[in-house]
């Protein structure tokens, strides 16, 4: 698929239903840019009251960006400029000449040394600076964590469903088949493993995305049981493990079993997505297999920033920037349930523990998934469907209780409080009955 572009300007046809689209970034975000064509398209007549829309998934493909841009990031605005700055200013008086050359590929050994002594205390990792493998993001950890277990020989890689679409691009393009394992309100079904014949499996234990549950202690114990007793590799996606509210501390299943269990964490949702930074710590079996792929790929983060984090962890500034986001991101989720269940009380909250996204479930007779995602979208409101997020694109029951999917990360601050505000007012005239004018006698 090849874009007709002029200066700041996409336009696309999309691979489901033919949509062409013409999108103007300069003048505005990407949600408004997108529901200004839209009305475009109404006002020239091209589109009609009616007329079906392409998915979120793929207008977010067709427009170039991931899907996760639609749907949630963490608020750029919270990153810690000040602080970032002077220990970058540190790092640049006081790195040796070394680090302005060619990177250690496994990362720098005073970042692998900070981050094993943070994730011990913080998440409980047994890790050291040999099984501390520095990534460039969350996504780069696992497509080297896949690739990693394909050179060992793993050809079937069960992932959660519903999880991430992007989970499933990357297994995918590392040459893994892919099964669904379903989950439900206590996370992943790991008693339905040893039927799949899978060799590994991908889990979110912590915060599952996107229903948002914790995998309760019987599921981590079916979870590691499978993994000793086929020799099968779990991979542990910590997503959203430092981001909790209302819940203990859950610690992160490679403590109980790291000679089975990948671990996976990044800064993307803590810090910024722009730092590019993430971790991987594997088992002793696959230290070879990890190094062999980094140096293939030859991709990490610049070493000026890893020697920043390192500092910004050893000073506990670190520390004290994950506690001010705690405690933001749990003023927005009070906000959005408050908001939500006042205007809208038949609608099911879930998912809220932890994390930057809540599940909102839709009651039975009104309008569903797609339409409100469509709808919304020309309101200038980024929401998406559960049934987005499944394996394959289909829901695995038919009898599925629809759902929204909302991220309450993105909005800055200062724009918060409206963006609430006009979900609300969203959803409420979503459900509320039309009443019919009076007929003129």
């Amino acid at each position: 698929m090849v874009p007709s572009t002029s200066a700041g300007e996409d336009s696309w046809t999309s691979p489901g239903l033919d949509f062409l689209i013409s999108v103007d970034r300069r003048t505005r975000g990407l949600g408004g840019a997108l529901q200004q064509a839209i009305r475009d398209g109404i006002h020239a007549g091209r589109l009609h009251p009616g007329d079906p829309l392409p998915s979120t998934r793929a207008l977010a493909a067709d427009l170039g960006v991931a899907r996760g841009t639609v749907v949630e990031h963490a608020d750029p605005s919270s990153f810690p400029r000040q602080g970032w700055a002077a220990v970058m200013r540190r790092v640049l008086a006081e790195a040796p000449d070394e680090a302005f050359g060619y990177a250690d590929p496994r990362g720098r050994p005073e970042l692998r040394a900070a981050l094993a002594g943070y994730l011990g205390r913080a998440r409980g990792v047994r890790a050291t600076t040999a099984n501390l493998q520095v990534c460039a993001g969350a996504g780069h950890a696992l497509g080297i964590a896949f690739r990693a277990l394909a050179a060992h020989g793993a050809r079937l890689l069960a992932v959660e469903d519903p999880s991430s679409p992007r989970m499933h691009e990357i297994a995918a393009g590392t040459g893994l088949d892919v099964v669904a394992l379903p989950c439900d309100g206590s996370g992943a079904r790991a008693g339905v493993l040893a039927g799949l014949g899978a060799d590994a499996v991908v889990v979110t234990p912590a915060h599952q995305y996107p229903l948002g549950v914790t995998l309760s202690p019987q599921r981590r114990a079916e979870l590691l049981a499978w993994a000793r007793g086929t020799g099968g590799i779990i991979v542990e996606d910590d997503y959203d493990g430092e981001l909790r509210y209302d819940r203990q501390p859950v610690q992160a299943l490679q403590a109980l079993d790291p000679g089975r269990v990948i671990y996976v964490g990044t800064t993307s949702k803590s810090l910024a997505a722009a730092l590019r930074v993430g971790w991987l710590v594997g088992p002793p079996q696959l230290t070879g297999q990890v190094a062999d792929v980094i140096r293939i790929i030859n991709a990490w983060p610049s070493s000026l920033e890893q020697l920043a984090l390192a500092r910004f962890i050893e000073t506990g500034m670190f520390d004290r920037h994950i506690r001010r986001m705690r405690g933001i991101y749990r003023q927005r989720r009070d906000l959005l349930v408050a908001t939500l269940s006042q205007r809208v009380p038949q609608l099911q909250i879930t998912g809220i523990a932890a994390g930057g996204h809540a599940l909102v479930r839709l009651p039975p007779g009104g309008p569903g998934e797609h339409e409100l995602v469509a709808k919304a979208a020309l309101a200038g409101l980024a929401v998406d469907g559960l049934s987005g997020y499944r394996v394959g694109g289909v829901p695995t029951d038919g009898r599925e209780q629809p759902a929204l999917v909302i991220g309450y990360g993105t909005p800055a601050g200062r724009s918060y409080r409206a963006a609430v505000a006009a979900l609300g007012d969203f959803l409420r005239a979503a459900y509320t009955p039309q009443t019919a004018p009076p007929s003129r006698p």
